[in-house]
Order: structure tokens, then sequence, then C-alpha cells
């Protein structure tokens, strides 16, 4: 299969071909509210507007030769600001997914947000969210801390998790998702800083989750607390530390 490379390219004549189906982008994607018009956006190009306030510079993004977005930066000579005023992917529905960098890496995560009809980054702070929504109008959300670590989950998409969800996820500390109904083995195995999971319909678990994770106690007691009288949750080889299984007791 052929690689198609991901490219920038500089916006120089307000006429390139390139930059106006950009420019498109832009107007499809930027809501009415705080769009700058399209001719202003040109003389900035042509550096007939604004230029003794301040430098825009202008970018058209590829995939292959295939224009994909659009990204504008600026410097604000009086305040002495570096800023990115946007950056926007238009990309093709079936382009919409997760996936996981290392392919040898097993991790059901990305299997868990199919169907997915918009990606939201945000800046919060020092750290960054992720906001999901599915095709069903369903939403989930990710926050990253500075170092691009995942420390909060929300997935109101996913009913059936697999196998290894989020197995690497060392950093996590609070997971929700209301619509689980089932959730495969070695879930959250690595998560040593875990102290809060919220699982509103879990009704069936694989073995050994929460492999690693030091608040077991806590965590269990709240396991206790939500699962139907009829269940069994006990530890995984018999021995805590190596986390907790929960099986469907038959009666």
């Amino acid at each position: 299969m052929k690689e198609l490379l991901c490219r920038v390219e500089k916006v120089t004549s307000a006429r390139n071909k390139d930059f106006l189906k950009a420019l498109d982008i832009y107007s499809k994607n930027v809501p009415n509210n705080v769009k700058t018009e399209q001719n202003q956006l040109s003389q900035y190009v042509t550096k007939k507007y604004g230029k003794n306030k301040r430098e825009m510079v202008f970018y058209v993004l590829y995939v292959g030769n295939t224009v994909i977005g659009y990204a504008e930066i600026g410097v604000l000579f009086t305040s002495k600001v570096f800023f990115i005023d946007y950056f926007i992917l238009d990309m093709k529905k079936e382009e919409k997914k997760i996936s996981l960098y290392d392919k040898k890496i097993s991790d059901s995560f990305v299997n868990s947000l199919p169907d997915i009809d918009r990606i939201l980054l945000k800046n919060d702070f020092d750290c960054q969210k992720i906001y999901i929504t599915s095709n069903e109008g369903k939403t989930a959300f990710i926050t990253l801390d500075p170092s691009n670590r995942i420390i909060f989950v929300y997935n109101d998409i996913v009913k059936t998790v697999g196998d290894y969800f989020l197995s690497q996820a060392s950093s996590l500390q609070e997971i929700v998702m209301p619509s689980v109904e089932e959730i495969g083995e070695h879930f959250l195995a690595n998560s040593a800083l875990l102290r809060e999971v919220k699982l509103g319909n879990m009704i069936w678990n694989g073995d050994c989750f929460f492999d690693e994770v030091t608040s077991l106690t806590y965590l269990l007691e709240q396991f206790r607390q939500g699962l139907p009288v009829d269940d069994n949750l006990y530890s995984c080889g018999g021995n805590s530390n190596n986390g907790f299984s929960y099986s469907k007791k038959i009666v």
C-alpha cells in the first residue's frame, strides 16, 4: 500500500487554488459569530490589511496532494503576542477514527469509539481535552495532562469493552462509562493511580482487571456496591495484588 505523506505549505498568493480550497474548509467549519470574512483573510495574505498592527501567516494542510485543512498564525506587534488563530482539519467520515501509534500494542480502547462524527481539541489550563461525538450524538472525552498522558476518561458511547482496555494508561485517575455492559480481561491493568471508577450498567467482566492498582480495597468496595446481589467479585489468582475478576453467579 502506498503511504500518503502529510505536508504543510505556506500561502504566498491569495489566488492560489489550494488556498481557496482551504478557505472553503475554514468557511464550512467555523461558526459565523467568530468567522473572519474571506476577503479580509485574502487581504492579510497580500499585506493590504492590518500590516502595521499584525503579521498573519496562512498555511494549507495536505495528505498527499489532497487539501485537508487550514491553519492561521499571527503576531501582534504592540503586545508582542504570538498566537495560533485557527487549525482546522476537514476529514472524510471514514477517516475519523482513533488509532494506536504502535501497532504492536494490544488495547481495545480504539475499538470503543466507533462511528465518530466529530473530534474537538480544547486547551484547559495545563491540560488538553479531546471531545468525541458519535454519529448517534453520544459523547466521550479524554483529558490529557501536560505530558500528554491520559488522566480522565468519560465514554458514554461504548457498551462492550474488549481485552486490555487502556492497559498501559499508568497515569489514569478516573474513568466514567455510564453505558458499559461487558468488560474483557486486563481492564486498566496498570492504572496504579486510579482512584475512581464509575461503570453504570456493567453486567459481566473478564479476568484480572485492575492488575496493578494500589487502591484496590477502595475500588473493590465501589464495585461491590454497584454489583447485582447474585454476582461474585474475587481476587485474581488468590492474590489481591494481581487484580480482580468478576463472574456472573449461576443460581
